[in-house]
């Protein structure tokens, strides 16, 4: 349900930031990579799929340096909606396959 390349735009303050996902679940672990504008691709860390909500860490790269982030998504089919918190604060997230 998971699995699979995402298009995901986290709403911010500032402006939309466009991400994309890979996800693969095999065997209850599921691992993945962010790959964003600035052409950097990151793993994704302590993923946790519950039912259709899916959660994470990943260390993205923003104008000002490095930042974590933390989401919590939820999938529905081949969408996505939730929040990310990050040291700006909490943010909508969206995104579809």
């Amino acid at each position: 349900m998971v699995s699979g390349n995402w298009k995901v735009t986290v709403m911010t303050s500032m402006r939309p930031i466009e991400l994309r996902m890979s996800v693969h679940e095999r065997d209850n672990v599921v691992t993945g990579t962010l790959n964003g504008e600035n052409n950097y691709n990151v793993p994704i860390r302590n993923a946790i799929l519950k039912g259709n909500e899916f959660s994470f860490d990943a260390r993205i790269k923003i104008p000002f340096g490095m930042m974590n982030i933390s989401p919590v998504l939820i999938i529905n089919g081949t969408t996505l909606n939730g929040s990310v918190k990050t040291r700006f604060g909490t943010f909508p997230i969206t995104g579809y396959k």
